[in-house]
């Protein structure tokens, strides 16, 4: 295993040690939120350290330019499925925008209407619905991230696993080929590279 070495400053969250010390393939995220008011720590809260690597995510991939075109054009969010991730990543990004743009939240159902997100969360619940998204996002500059086993290899873009006090995630590399999204090569080195996976 490669020594772990401390993570780049913009994939640290201001005023806290939220995400320190990763393996390549692995980022080790022990939530050491802002101290409270009476001076203890904050509990581990996967869901918050999930939307915080989501927005540090879009700092490091970079849409076509045509797709943000103007400052005042807004990023769109598409949530699929209400789960702990999708509200603390709504709320995340309603106050500080994503791409230094005002973020635009759409909540959806299912796969109508994902075409015009720049990226969409989908939760464990939107599963069932999968295949039908990734038919309509595939090949098109759209973030589809989630935290749900086997999603990276069924087409999602980048997929968290919690492991304890350690969130990893995975990047299906033929996938973001495939989008015309540019991935960092700083934020590929993070994640563990997946293919995609034909169904049975």
């Amino acid at each position: 295993m490669s020594p772990a070495a401390d993570l780049p400053p913009r994939l640290r969250v201001p005023g806290s040690n939220l995400l320190r010390g990763f393996a390549p393939q692995a980022v080790t995220a022990v939530l050491l939120a802002a101290a409270t008011a009476s001076g203890q720590q904050a509990a581990f809260r996967p869901e918050l350290v999930e939307a915080e690597l989501v927005e540090r995510f879009t700092q490091f991939i970079d849409w076509p330019e045509d797709r943000l075109a103007a400052p005042e054009d807004p990023f769109i969010l598409g949530l699929i499925g209400r789960d702990g991730v999708g509200p603390e990543l709504e709320k995340l990004a309603r106050a500080r925008g994503l791409k230094k743009h005002r973020v635009e939240i759409v909540l959806l159902d299912g796969p109508e209407g994902v075409e015009r997100c720049h990226a969409v969360w989908i939760a464990t619940a939107g599963g069932d619905q999968l295949g039908a998204i990734l038919a309509r996002t595939s090949g098109k500059p759209i973030l589809t991230l989630g935290d749900t086993e086997g999603f990276a290899a069924r087409g999602v873009l980048i997929n968290l696993r919690r492991e304890a006090t350690r969130i990893a995630f995975e990047i299906n590399l033929g996938e973001v080929r495939r989008s015309g999204l540019k991935f960092s090569s700083r934020l590929l080195v993070l994640g563990k590279i997946v293919e995609t996976r034909e169904p049975p």
